[in-house]
């Protein structure tokens, strides 16, 4: 289902299929190319019920960027 929502040349998302190990390596990675973080969930978890999202400590976009995302799962018009 996510999938099919998100496009294929969307410049700031990328889908992946699941990993079945090397997760903290593959955040290690995200980390080191400056990326706000990952969004995940477990294997066998109903979409979208169990989703987390794992922020990038050290992301240098973030000041006065205001969030898009609301904690309820709406989307917000960014600050300004």
């Amino acid at each position: 289902m996510l999938r099919q929502l998100v496009p294929k040349d969307h410049p700031r998302l990328l889908y992946m299929s699941h990993l079945d190990s090397g997760g903290s390596r593959f955040f290690e990675l995200v980390c080191e190319q400056n990326l706000e973080g990952v969004v995940c969930k477990p294997k066998t978890s109903p979409y979208p019920f169990t989703w987390i999202k794992v922020k990038n400590p050290a992301y240098t976009q973030a000041i006065d960027r205001g969030e898009w995302f609301s904690a309820a799962g709406g989307l917000n018009r960014p600050r300004k």
